[in-house]
């Protein structure tokens, strides 16, 4: 008889980058593309963008494996604080004169940098949330069948598939 004793490793966090890379993020360390250098300690991945290359953005993608959570400061200085089995999808940098759009997959509790220049939009499968500065949590996992947007603070428009929008 043989017995075989393999140490079963944990879903990581995983950063998808534009180049088609994937990077760890449950470990310390600076990872560095063409235009960001990114910093992870392990819980939380802060972006710096450097000088747009003929004004390219780089898109990139959080994924957070069921039982795991991360934090993720975009560019802008906004906070997104990812729940499990959710998925971010966000650019290097804004874009100046544009609206700050995002997607998630999943759960994110964000607390919005303040800019009334620059709308935040949340995108998900269903629905649309518009901010200024806010804190707020949006939940829209695809076995649930609804979206839920909790307002701690301030205020969002909340747009729906039928377009129909409202206002907390």
């Amino acid at each position: 008889t043989q017995v075989i004793i393999a140490r079963v490793q944990p879903h990581e966090v995983k950063l998808n980058t534009a180049s088609g890379k994937s990077y760890s993020l449950d470990l310390a360390g600076d990872i560095i593309t063409e235009e960001t250098v990114l910093k992870s300690d392990g819980k939380k991945l802060m972006f710096e963008a450097r000088e747009q290359a003929n004004g390219k953005v780089e898109w990139n993608t959080v994924d957070v494996p069921r039982g795991g959570t991360y934090n993720v400061e975009l560019s802008d200085g906004t906070e997104v604080f990812l729940n499990a089995e959710s998925i971010l999808r966000f650019p290097n940098s804004f874009e100046e004169g544009t609206c700050r759009e995002i997607w998630i997959d999943g759960e994110a509790y964000f607390k919005v940098k303040r800019d009334e220049a620059h709308p935040f939009v949340v995108h998900t499968g269903n629905i649309e949330v518009e901010v200024l500065g806010t804190e707020f949590n949006v939940r829209d996992y695809p076995e649930e069948h609804r979206v839920v947007t909790t307002l701690v603070n301030g205020s969002v428009q909340f747009t729906g598939k039928d377009k129909k929008k409202v206002v907390l």
